[in-house]
């Protein structure tokens, strides 16, 4: 992220919100949250697969999944959740 950030630094925002979704051989998946930060870093995709092959030290391809607004179901209840009020509220549960 800081290669990439360190040549662009207008995709510090996008970025802060990539998260990886799969690796699957030499194809890097990264989930975004909405289509305008996903078609951002789509328009820098050479540039973030540059910036990741100097870090493995192989070729990868990088694909951007846009993550469902459907809210996700967690697997079990005591997983935190990830919104900061849900978290305030699983947290004082758990110190009950």
């Amino acid at each position: 992220r800081t290669r990439i950030e360190g040549e662009r630094m207008p995709l510090q925002a996008p970025l802060s919100h990539a998260m990886l979704d799969a690796l699957d051989v030499y194809i890097l998946t990264i989930r975004m949250p909405n289509a305008i930060e996903a078609d951002i870093l789509k328009d820098q995709q050479a540039l973030i697969e540059r910036a990741i092959a100097d870090v493995v030290g192989e070729a990868v391809r990088v694909k951007f999944r846009v993550e469902s607004s459907a809210p996700r179901a967690r697997a079990a209840s005591n997983v935190p959740p990830e919104d900061p009020a849900d978290l305030l509220q699983y947290a004082s549960e758990r110190i009950r």
